[in-house]
């Protein structure tokens, strides 16, 4: 056809790429393609980028251009894969994830700077994917600090983020404060959608004990009321293992997100031996989250650990009373009176937990 002999009387690479521009979904003019210089490829790549489309043959040619050590070549191969996505949603995301999560410190910021022009979400979607592909210490923070500059992510993808790498058995240490980080604007953003994510952690298998009570004492603080029932399945399995060092965070967060298991789990340690001084703080803490709801068990449980042998259970046993409110008072006083300073802190607030309870202020 005519068409066909005005296309053959072009010079490759220009021949190849208008007749995969017209071959519809066939990729075999790409086959043909033998450009060896970096700077022509890149051109090529270019020429390339308007009319691609992600097929298989063009996926391998924007593969095989990253390893290459031409920043030209590499930026237009990410520039296609970057057009790319935005006409076709999900198209190269592996690809640019997987720059994104490089380890070469040029190809990351060639892939952030091209995927800063693509919509938000697809750019919070991309970030978390390289996240999930085992990024190195420089790579997973070049990203996280990525997630952290965004401001339209959803509380969901930023806490899901941030719980994959604090999920992981090696996390270093400023990785880790940017993934806290994550989660505390994620709770600031929303904190019912953070709080799915974030309780992720109570179970994750490689998480070390130090990330799961620090995910407690959050959930503790923070978690909205219409999280709890999402929530307490976790802990209760935590807090049936028991462990000591979680015990300690997962009682009071019990406490809160399921009071009825809660207090079964207090009579029971109760009366049980061998309980560190650190879980009986651990558990005047969750009597004192039980005061309102069931005063006459709180109090019971609260009077035998204010005659701990311990101090500083004497002081959170102190500190938990408050919450009993005004009956409270006279207690609360004999105790400023007569114990060491440590315990007459607790007391003290005690006192100011009280008053919050309903007690008054003058007496």
């Amino acid at each position: 056809t005519i068409v066909t002999q005005c296309v053959d009387a072009l010079k490759p690479p220009l021949r190849q790429l208008v007749y995969f521009a017209l071959a519809g979904e066939d990729e075999s003019a790409l086959a043909k393609l033998d450009v060896k210089d970096p700077d022509q490829m890149a051109r090529v790549l270019r020429a390339l980028t308007p009319v691609a489309r992600g097929g298989p043959k063009e996926t391998e040619l924007v593969t095989q251009a990253l390893v290459d050590p031409s920043p030209r070549l590499r930026r237009a191969a990410l520039q296609l894969a970057a057009t790319v996505a935005r006409r076709r949603p999900g198209a190269y995301g592996s690809v640019l994830a997987r720059a994104l999560a490089a380890a070469d410190p040029l190809l990351r910021r060639l892939a952030r700077s091209v995927v800063r022009s693509l919509p938000g979400k697809t750019q919070t979607q991309l970030l978390g994917q390289a996240l999930g592909l085992g990024a190195k210490q420089d790579a997973r923070r070049d990203v996280l600090n990525a997630l952290d500059a965004r401001t339209d992510s959803s509380a969901a993808a930023l806490a899901g983020a941030a719980v994959g790498i604090l999920a992981g058995a090696d996390v270093d240490a400023a990785s880790a404060a940017l993934a806290w980080r994550l989660i505390d604007t994620a709770l600031a953003r929303d904190a019912a959608e953070a709080t799915g994510e974030l309780a992720h952690l109570l179970d994750a298998g490689e998480a070390s004990e130090a990330v799961r009570v620090r995910a407690m004492t959050l959930l503790s603080e923070r978690a909205p009321e219409e999280s709890f029932a999402a929530i307490a399945p976790a802990v209760e399995t935590l807090v049936r293992a028991g462990k000591p060092g979680l015990l300690v965070a997962a009682l009071p967060l019990l406490a809160r997100v399921a009071p009825d298991a809660a207090r079964a789990k207090l009579v029971a340690l109760a009366q049980a031996a061998g309980a560190t001084a650190e879980v009986r703080v651990a558990i005047a803490g969750a009597w004192g989250q039980l005061a309102k709801a069931s005063p006459d068990d709180a109090e019971m449980g609260l009077d035998k650990l204010l005659d701990d042998d311990a101090s500083k259970v004497r002081a959170a046993a102190s500190r938990a009373y408050g919450h009993l409110g005004r009956i409270a008072l006279e207690e609360l006083g004999d105790i400023i009176k007569h114990e060491p300073r440590d315990v007459v802190e607790g007391a003290a607030w005690g006192l100011v937990a009280a008053v919050e309870a309903g007690a008054p202020a003058s007496r």
